[in-house]
């Protein structure tokens, strides 16, 4: 929630919405995207283009009044919404596969095509890290939903949201402090065996926007 907007999102496992509300005078223009499933199909930037659009203007204000950014400034939407940072897409040399990483929150992304599997924030609050697991997609799946796979300084995880698929499954949910927050998501690898993608972060100061977090986790595919 900021001063003259807010954004609210969420999802189940068979539906999901986007809210995003702005402030006209006293009154509140409200944005509701609602979809079927567990994940949108529409691209998260796309999502990210339609919410900072949606910021409250009206035709009569916006013939009226159009400025343009200055020159060097950056664009941000209404109430001064942060643009989504650029992903890049980082070869993980020792899963033999890749994923887009915004390489300003995780600058030193690059190690990972070296072969190291854990990178840290800018500020080191939050750590990225790679791993391959023996053993069937289920298998793993069930360990992690159930608490046996930690990280260090996790354990007695609250698991908030989970869900398997064919060929890969999603963890979610806080430490048992309810400060910590992480985000898990497994894929069957092509050589067998499971490749995870563990996000650990401080759960009231993650950098990592919903959006960018769902561009991430789509783009590990094994691939």
């Amino acid at each position: 929630m900021k001063e003259t907007w807010f954004v609210v999102s969420g999802s189940s496992k068979t539906t999901g919405y986007y809210v995003k509300g702005v402030r006209h005078g006293d009154d509140v223009f409200v944005m509701e995207l609602d979809y079927v499933g567990a994940v949108c199909r529409i691209p998260a930037s796309m999502v990210a283009d339609m919410s900072h659009a949606f910021n409250g203007e009206t035709e009569a204000a916006l013939a009226s009044t159009n400025p343009s950014p200055s020159p060097g400034s950056t664009p941000a939407g209404s109430g001064g919404e942060k643009i989504e940072p650029k992903l890049v897409s980082i070869h993980i040399r020792s899963l033999n596969c890749s994923v887009s990483v915004p390489i300003e929150i995780f600058p030193d992304a690059v190690k990972l095509t070296n072969g190291e599997n854990r990178v840290v924030s800018t500020d080191g609050s939050t750590s990225l890290e790679f791993s391959h697991i023996a053993g069937s997609l289920a298998q793993q799946y069930e360990r992690c939903a159930t608490e046996e796979i930690v990280a260090a300084g996790q354990k007695n995880r609250h698991v908030q949201y989970k869900l398997l698929k064919d060929s890969w499954f999603v963890v979610s949910g806080t430490d048992a402090s309810g400060v910590g927050g992480f985000y898990w998501k497994g894929i069957r690898a092509p050589t067998g065996g499971v490749n995870l993608m563990r996000l650990n972060y401080p759960e009231n100061s993650t950098p990592l926007s919903d959006e960018t977090l769902t561009a991430i986790s789509r783009s590990f595919t094994g691939k």
